[in-house]
């Protein structure tokens, strides 16, 4: 208890890595440390030094729990970082409860950063065929930007699973949209 009070007393302070003492107990996914900083004051958005919030980092762990308290203290749920926003982290880490519920807390399915990298693409790029479906269910674009779409990826890939789920998509857009 006397190491969480002091946490608590410096809970705005960094250590030599960015992190804050709310940071440092997301990602060693020790809830209770986690609800007693939150509890007593610590900010739920406070970003490291490169820019992720608290809630990147409980979404690239897949920690449901905090992702939820996170969400339900007010954090940014579309806060952009140098990777993206988190739910781009969950997407990158595989952490499909995480996006489940970004998404549920209508995270943006279509943001883009560094130009092409949509939670799309940054799914196909890792390999996660549950992802995808999440994010295509979840009403995001399948056309892609530029010269990198998603089905240039599966198909340079050999992601022959994935060519198939977003073919679908696109196909049923078409028949939408066709008289």
């Amino acid at each position: 208890m006397p190491v969480c009070v002091y946490l608590v007393w410096s809970r705005s302070s960094t250590d030599e890595t960015g992190y804050t003492p709310l940071a440092n107990a997301i990602i060693a996914g020790t809830l209770e440390t986690f609800r007693y900083l939150l509890d007593h004051g610590a900010n739920s958005d406070k970003p490291d030094g490169k820019g992720s919030t608290p809630l990147h980092l409980a979404a690239a762990g897949g920690n449901c729990e905090i992702v939820k308290a996170l969400l339900s203290e007010g954090a940014n749920v579309d806060s952009l970082c140098d990777t993206g926003i988190p739910l781009h982290m969950a997407a990158f880490c595989k952490q499909v409860g995480a996006m489940k519920i970004l998404l549920d807390h209508h995270a943006d399915c279509n943001k883009v950063f560094n130009t092409a990298y949509s939670p799309l693409i940054v799914a196909l790029n890792v390999g996660s065929l549950k992802c995808v479906k999440l994010l295509i269910k979840a009403g995001t674009e399948v056309k892609g930007v530029g010269t990198v779409t998603p089905l240039t990826i599966a198909a340079n890939n050999g992601l022959t699973d994935f060519y198939k789920c977003l073919l679908v998509q696109i196909l049923m857009f078409v028949m939408m949209i066709t008289p």
